[in-house]
């Protein structure tokens, strides 16, 4: 895409209008061993002026010259020099490429306090602020300036000789982190400042990630199964603390210059200080006004307020400010706050917002859930910025897209959803895609839901199908978890569930946090599971609708996997407690290519143990409710003789109930429902005498 290109640019907007990679840059470079010494210095410089002009225009004043394309090539020609003849300056613009990781960060002093702020949603409180400033400084009225009270991260920048030397957080207010790696890469801060520049200058600033940067990257994180970030504020608290500086530099992060710790060319006021840092390169809001006296202040407030769902960038309340530097000083300050600055909060955000985007997440057996990215509200005491859209036919019949104002609730007090649009935006709704946002496959409706049909070839599918089958309700293989999968995974060394069981104790050991005895521990555990029982196998394969239960009654009807696997619909359809539904599951399981691969190779490290015929008839055909605990059997261990004797264990008595088993602590429904339905009851301590038998 070209970027527009304006047609007058006045000499004094640029520091290097003559510069020749500025307007139309020839991008067919001489070769560098075909240049002097002399003529690649030069470039080279040229080419920082230039790329320094081009991220100005981009990042702060949203008025880019170029195309895309053509600042890349640019970028790496310098790149190219630097790199190839040790050019390499502190404040080139390469330089915000990621650095090396590191393992801490070094604490430093600040050079003044980073102190906090007086603040108070009350007018009441504001107009007290305004009657201490107005004796303390008599002015009457008193001359301020009003600007956004940003929600981000405060951060303070140190430049000498307009050349950036450190990056600091706020911290305690005292002393901060050094991030300054971290703060190059974002690509808003300048690393050298323009024109009349301080000596030496501090100013602070607020880093913060905006709207629609925050939501489409929290949209890819759901897409990619990752945990999305609460609110823009913890996304650039959680990345400005990155220790590898190429992971901050991936994420979108902006920054705004509001004032000055330490100068030593002070400005004489707010408004004059704001004018500067924006003539020397400093990004500041464009939000910034003056006010006469508080009433113009809250005035400024009060609009701020009704229109601050269409920043782009998350703000709590107003800052009002003295405006001139003298009386500030008049003022100065107390151990916490200035007590020439007083914050006019915001109320929080409650039940309504707006609906910025859709992020689809896709699980473990490939349904696809719509996931609401929100305006940060507060539902119930809770900051919420995502919510759930459930599937395509609840977006559809609450008639919901992008823009929508939405009413947020807490389903059963814990989990957000969209109940209702308030204020629509268009007159159509969110269209469900055809494919999946992490394969490509097609996107298929069941029902109300929506379902990936890539299966085991779909990543994310695959992923959770392998965290399954080691996990608790799989094979239980010690050693596994979500992380040691992802790193599995990540390394190359595993790309499927088969995969697992070629791991060597020196794939293992040299992952990041394993050694030799983890790595021995490891592949230890996948070898104790190489002859499963069949029914525990049957569940780790995590098929839809097929859980323990339902596993266990298909090891006992077919006895080997093979014949599980090669079973018809209608073999399949006469095994007890299994319905249509599941029927299709199992053979939709079995005819996936994809699937059907990684089965082969599975079962040429894995043989699942035969069911032998060792039932009985106890409980042949009945079924029975537990209600409270055994003594001396786990319900695990009590189904599993029952389902041995040929009966079925249910979680709810109705009028199909043959027992209901009594323990110790029972439950009292259970037991009314079972006297209303004329159901058998029997105490734990008779039912083990019979299970003891069995056993």
């Amino acid at each position: 895409m070209v970027l527009p290109v304006p047609t007058t640019m006045a000499d004094n907007e640029s520091p290097a209008v003559t510069n020749p990679y500025l307007w139309t840059p020839d991008t067919d470079f001489t070769a560098l061993d075909e240049l002097s010494e002399e003529e690649i210095e030069e470039q080279a410089e040229l080419l920082r002026e230039a790329v320094r002009e081009h991220d100005r225009r981009y990042y702060n004043k949203d008025d880019p010259i170029i195309a895309d394309r053509t600042y890349d090539k640019l970028f790496s020609r310098l790149q190219d020099i630097e790199e190839t003849y040790g050019l390499e300056v502190q404040d080139s613009p390469t330089q915000r490429v990621g650095g090396e990781p590191v393992d801490e960060f070094e604490t430093v002093e600040h050079v003044a306090p980073m102190l906090s702020i007086e603040q108070s949603g009350e007018e009441t409180d504001v107009r007290g602020f305004n009657s201490r400033v107005s004796r303390e400084v008599s002015q009457d009225p008193v001359e301020y300036v009003c600007e956004p009270k940003f929600d981000g991260i405060s951060l303070a920048l140190y430049y000498e000789d307009g050349v950036l030397d450190k990056a600091v957080t706020r911290g305690d207010g005292e002393e901060g982190d050094d991030v300054t790696q971290n703060a190059k890469t974002v690509q808003s801060i300048p690393l050298r400042l323009e024109g009349d520049v301080p000596e030496f200058l501090v100013v602070r600033g607020e880093l913060f990630m905006p709207r629609d940067a925050f939501q489409a990257y929290n949209r890819t994180r759901i897409e990619n199964d990752e945990d999305p970030f609460a609110n823009p504020r913890n996304a650039t608290a959680g990345t400005i603390r990155q220790q590898d500086p190429e992971i901050v530099a991936d994420r979108p992060l902006d920054y705004y210059t509001f004032s000055v710790l330490e100068s030593s060319s002070p400005w004489e006021s707010r408004v004059e200080e704001h004018e500067a840092f924006r003539e020397i390169g400093l990004p500041v809001s464009d939000l910034l006004e003056p006010a006469t006296g508080i009433d113009e202040a809250i005035q400024y407030r009060d609009e701020l307020l009704e229109s601050r769902d269409d920043l782009n960038v998350e703000i709590d309340g107003t800052v009002i400010k003295v405006n001139g530097r003298a009386a500030r000083e008049t003022m100065g300050k107390t151990s916490n706050a200035p007590r020439w600055a007083f914050a006019y909060k915001f109320p929080p955000r409650s039940g309504e917002t707006t609906l910025r985007g859709v992020g689809l997440q896709v699980g473990r057996t490939g349904r696809v859930t719509p996931v609401a990215l929100l305006d940060p509200v507060d539902v119930g005491g809770v900051t919420v910025s995502r919510a759930s859209l459930h599937n395509p036919e609840q977006i559809a019949e609450i008639g919901v897209d992008t823009g929508d104002k939405v009413r947020v609730e807490r389903a059963g007090d814990v989990i957000p959803q969209v109940s209702e649009v308030t204020d629509a935006a268009t007159d159509s709704h969110y269209t469900f895609p055809d494919t999946c946002p992490v394969c490509d496959s097609h996107i298929e409706r069941d029902g109300p839901m929506a379902r990936c049909t890539g299966g085991l070839t779909c990543p994310t599918q695959n992923r959770r199908s392998i965290e399954h089958y080691t996990s608790r309700k799989g094979l239980d293989i010690d050693g596994f978890g979500e992380k040691t999968v992802q790193q599995l995974l990540d390394d190359g060394l595993v790309t499927d569930i088969a995969d697992l069981y070629e791991l060597t104790v020196s794939d293992v050991q040299a992952m990041e946090g394993f050694g030799e005895q983890s790595g021995e521990k490891l592949v230890a555990a996948l070898d104790a599971t190489r002859e499963p029982e069949l029914d525990d196998f049957i569940t780790a394969l995590g098929i839809r609708e097929v859980g323990p239960t339902v596993a266990r009654s298909l090891a006992r009807e077919f006895q080997t996997f093979n014949a599980l696997r090669t079973a018809s619909g209608s073999d399949l359809q006469s095994v007890t407690d299994i319905g249509p539904v599941t029927v299709d599951r199992i053979l939709d399981f079995f005819d996936s290519s994809g699937n059907t691969d990684v089965l082969e190779r599975l079962l040429t490290h894995v043989t699942p143990q035969e069911v032998e015929e060792t039932g009985g008839t106890e409980f042949e055909d009945m079924t029975i409710v537990f209600t409270g605990s055994l003594p001396n059997f786990t319900r695990g261990d009590a189904t599993e003789l029952i389902e041995r004797e040929g009966g079925r264990v249910t979680s709810s008595v109705s009028s199909a109930t043959d027992i209901l088993v009594v323990g110790e602590n029972p439950g009292k429904r259970k037991r009314e429902t079972a006297e209303e339905n004329d159901v058998e009851t029997r105490t734990g301590e008779a039912f083990e005498g019979v299970l003891n038998e069995l056993a």
